[in-house]
């Protein structure tokens, strides 16, 4: 069924002179409005996509500002449980321990210090990780890990949830390291 003549607006549409007359030298059957309409079409439908991208960059963007607030937030808890764990449980030792896992971490050229917080390839979590790093004879104990951060956390579902976490992790180990670094020479 063809178009009633309600859906089909009449337009003017400027050529070059020598398309025009390329087309009218043309040998086949061309419906050169369906062409056009077709050329329209595709012209519309990248305006769109171009809008949508846009659409989909301002989310990204405000999904990115929300993820650096909650990392932020999350790094500033694992900062305060750090300091607190190192004034009030840590060793001298365990702290030595750790300021040298950061500095050979950022003199590494495969890692660097946050990539360390934030690789799930291993087969340790981030946090057995960093407890094996500092007590490096119970290497593969999760048991004894695990007593290590409900000691130092806690054992409640916040304190699972930053075990958990690479951001919290990262602030836990800084916030101790940084403690460390101002008092180790008053010791």
């Amino acid at each position: 069924m063809g178009k009633t003549r309600s859906t089909i607006i009449r337009t003017t549409i400027s050529l070059p002179r020598e398309l025009k007359a390329r087309m009218d030298k043309a040998k086949e059957l061309i419906n050169w409005s369906a062409l056009a309409c077709q050329a329209f079409e595709d012209k519309l439908g990248e305006i769109a996509a171009r809008k949508e991208k846009k659409t989909q960059m301002s989310a990204i963007e405000r999904l990115r500002a929300s993820k650096r607030k909650t990392d932020s937030a999350e790094y500033r808890a694992g900062r305060e449980d750090g300091v607190k764990w190192a004034m009030n449980r840590a060793e001298a030792f365990e702290l030595q321990r750790l300021e040298e896992l950061r500095a050979e971490i950022e003199d590494s050229p495969n890692c660097d210090w946050e990539e360390y917080f934030t690789d799930d390839s291993q087969t340790y979590s981030a946090a057995e990780r960093l407890y094996f790093s500092v007590h490096p004879e119970h290497e593969g104990n999760r048991d004894v890990a695990k007593w290590f951060w409900d000691k130092a956390i806690g054992d409640d579902d916040q304190a699972d949830r930053n075990r958990d976490s690479g951001v919290f992790l990262r602030g836990f180990a800084d916030g101790a390291i940084d403690f460390w670094l101002e008092v180790k020479d008053k010791i």
